[in-house]
């Protein structure tokens, strides 16, 4: 009778493996200029995000505001042609002050990974 649940078993520990290397898989990000925290003596034109693996995103996936709540970013995020984990949005004339980036992408698994981060601007 033992032998009738081996393949059972296998089956089970497999489906197992699988979905855990499936739930692993999401896109994580790696690195940011400007990067977190950063202060900068001259505003960028646009801000880079570039993660574990290839993304999607849609125009509006990084979203950079000012303290008061202000959009900054051109709405144009796009993934990098030649480099597909990477993905950068344009931005308007920053002036000095602090800056919240907030974006939104989808994993190549369809997950959708959010996140935000903070840099500034003469300050």
């Amino acid at each position: 009778m033992s032998g009738r649940w081996l393949p059972a078993l296998l089956a089970a520990t497999l489906g197992l493996l699988l979905s855990f290397g499936q739930a692993q898989a999401h896109a994580l990000l790696l690195r940011t200029d400007p990067t977190a925290n950063q202060s900068l003596t001259t505003a960028p034109t646009s801000v880079s995000l570039w993660f574990s693996e290839p993304v999607e995103v849609e125009p509006d996936a990084i979203v950079i505001t000012d303290a008061a709540g202000k959009r900054f970013d051109a709405a144009n995020a796009q993934v990098s042609r030649d480099d597909v984990t990477k993905v950068t949005v344009g931005l308007k004339s920053l002036g000095q002050g602090g800056y919240t980036v907030r974006w939104r992408v989808i994993s190549v698994d369809t997950h959708v990974v959010a996140g935000a981060f903070q840099f500034g601007v003469g300050v």
